[in-house]
C-alpha cells in the first residue's frame, strides 16, 4: 500500500514538473510569435517606405527626362528661329505640369528695339513683384511664396527677369530648381542671340550710312579745295610771264611752292580717305615701262640737282617695255619713294632701278641720305606719323606717303618692304603683253 501511494506522488511530480516545462514553452513561444510579429511589421513598414521611395525616384525622374526632352526641343528651335513672341509663350507653357511648377514669369526689357521686348506669363498666379533682393543677387529663392527668381544677363546688361513658382516637398526643390535654371540659360542665350543680330544690323546700317557720307564728303572736299587751289597755281604761272622784279619773282616761288605743298597735301589725304573707304579702285591697262621710266627722271632731275645730288633712274634692258597694270598708282609710288630719299639726303646720290625678275616688275630705290633708326623704323607706315614731330623739323609732309604706298600695294596684291633707305616693291599684278 505505502509503495502504490510512493509511485503515485512521483507521478504526480512528474505530472507538475512537464505541466510547468509546458506553461515555461508556451510563454516562450508566445514571445517568439510577438518577436515575429514586430519583425513582420517592420519589414512590412520598410517595404512600403521602399515602394513610396521608388515611386518618388520613378515620378522624379519622370520629370526630369521630360524636362530634359523640353528643353532640348526649345534649343533646336531657338537656334533654327529667333526668338518671337508665340515660341516663348509656348515654352512658358509647357513648363507648366499641375504638380511642380504651377506659374511661370518672363519680363524682357526694352533693349535695341528688339521684337520680344514685353512681359508674358503663364499658370495659376497673375501677380509677380520682383523682390528688392534681386537688385544686388541674379538668384533668389522667395520662400513665403515658392518663387524662384533669375535675372537674365548678357552681354548688354540685365535684360530681363525669369521666374517660376514651385510647389514640391523639401526632398526635391534643389532638384526642380536645377531644372528652371537650365531653361533661364535657354532664355538667356535666345534673347543675346536676338540683341546680338539687331546690333549687327543696327551696325551695318550706320557703317553704310557713314560710308555714304564719306562718299558725299570725300566728292565735296574734292571739289571745294582743287578747285579754288587750281586758279590759285595757274593764276600763279600767269603771273610768272609777266615783267617781274627779283623779290617779286621769290614771292612767286614762296607761292608755287607753298601751292604745289598744300595740293600734295590734299592728294595725300583724299587718297587715305578714298583707301579706307574702300572707294579707290585700280584700273588696269597697257602702259609703257620705260617711258614711265623716264618720265620719272623728268619729274626729279631738276630737283636733285638743285641739291647736287648724283640722280639717275636706270632700267634693264631684259624689262619688258608693254606691261598691263594702273600707270597711275604704280607711278604715284615710285613717286613718293624717290621723293622721299631726295627729300632725305643733303649730299650723295638718289639711285633707282627698275628690272623684270620671276614675271614681276621690281623696283628699288637706293640713296645716301639720313637713313632711319632700327627703333624708329615702326613709325613708318603709321599714318600722320614721322621720325621728327617737332615744331623745328627741317622736313615738311603729312606722313602719309608710305602708308598709302603700302596700302596700294596690298590692293594691287604686292609685296612691300622699307628698311632704312632701301626700298623694294614687288608687282605681281602686272604681266607682259
Amino acid at each position: 500500500m505505502i509503495d502504490h501511494e510512493k509511485h503515485i506522488e512521483l507521478l504526480q511530480r512528474k505530472l507538475d514538473r512537464e505541466h510547468e516545462a509546458r506553461l515555461v514553452a508556451e510563454k516562450m513561444l508566445e514571445a517568439k510569435s510577438h518577436e515575429l510579429y514586430n519583425t513582420n511589421q517592420m519589414l512590412n513598414d520598410s517595404l512600403e517606405k521602399l515602394k513610396l521611395q521608388a515611386k518618388f525616384d520613378s515620378e522624379l525622374l519622370a520629370y526630369q527626362n521630360r524636362m530634359e526632352n523640353l528643353l532640348l526641343i526649345n534649343a533646336r528651335l531657338f537656334l533654327k528661329e529667333s526668338a518671337t513672341h508665340e515660341n516663348i509663350q509656348q515654352l512658358l507653357d509647357s513648363l507648366i505640369d499641375g504638380n511642380y511648377v504651377t506659374g511661370c514669369y518672363l519680363a524682357v526689357y526694352p533693349t535695341d528695339k528688339i521684337n520680344i521686348s514685353g512681359k508674358y506669363s503663364s499658370g495659376r498666379m497673375q501677380e509677380w513683384s520682383p523682390p528688392a533682393t534681386l537688385n544686388t543677387t541674379d538668384i533668389y529663392w522667395e520662400s513665403d511664396k515658392h518663387v524662384l527668381w533669375h535675372n537674365i544677363n548678357t552681354h548688354s546688361g540685365c535684360v530681363g527677369i525669369f521666374a517660376v513658382r514651385i510647389v514640391c516637398s523639401e526632398d526635391r526643390l534643389n532638384a526642380i530648381q536645377k531644372q528652371m535654371a537650365l531653361f533661364c540659360e535657354l532664355l538667356r542665350s535666345a534673347i543675346g542671340r536676338l540683341i546680338t543680330f539687331h546690333q549687327a544690323i543696327n551696325a551695318k546700317k550706320r557703317a553704310e550710312e557713314s560710308e555714304q557720307s564719306t562718299r558725299d564728303f570725300l566728292a565735296m572736299i574734292n571739289h571745294e579745295l582743287r578747285t579754288p587751289l587750281n586758279g590759285l597755281l595757274g593764276s600763279a604761272e600767269l603771273l610768272h610771264d609777266t615783267s617781274l622784279d627779283t623779290h617779286q619773282l621769290k614771292l612767286l616761288t614762296t607761292l608755287n611752292h607753298s601751292g604745289e605743298l598744300l595740293r600734295a597735301i590734299i592728294n595725300d589725304l583724299l587718297d587715305y580717305s578714298k583707301i579706307n573707304a574702300g572707294m579707290l579702285e585700280l584700273i588696269e591697262k597697257p602702259f609703257d615701262s620705260h617711258l614711265l621710266a623716264t618720265k620719272l627722271e623728268d619729274i626729279f632731275t631738276h630737283k636733285a640737282n638743285e641739291k647736287r645730288l648724283d640722280f639717275n633712274i636706270y632700267y634693264a634692258p631684259d624689262l619688258p617695255a608693254a606691261l598691263i597694270g594702273d600707270e597711275d598708282r604704280i607711278k604715284q609710288i615710285f613717286v613718293n619713294l624717290i621723293s622721299n630719299a631726295i627729300k632725305f639726303t643733303s649730299d650723295g646720290f638718289v639711285h633707282a632701278k627698275l628690272w623684270w625678275e620671276d614675271q614681276k616688275l621690281q623696283f628699288s630705290v637706293r640713296d645716301s641720305g639720313c637713313g632711319i633708326d632700327q627703333a624708329d623704323q615702326h613709325k613708318l607706315f603709321k599714318p600722320f606719323s614721322q621720325v621728327d614731330i617737332t615744331s623745328k623739323r627741317s622736313h615738311e609732309g603729312t606722313g602719309l606717303g608710305l602708308v598709302i604706298c603700302k596700302q596700294l600695294c596690298e590692293q594691287m596684291g604686292v609685296l612691300f618692304e622699307s628698311k632704312a633707305r632701301l626700298v623694294v616693291a614687288h608687282v605681281s599684278k602686272f604681266h607682259c603683253l
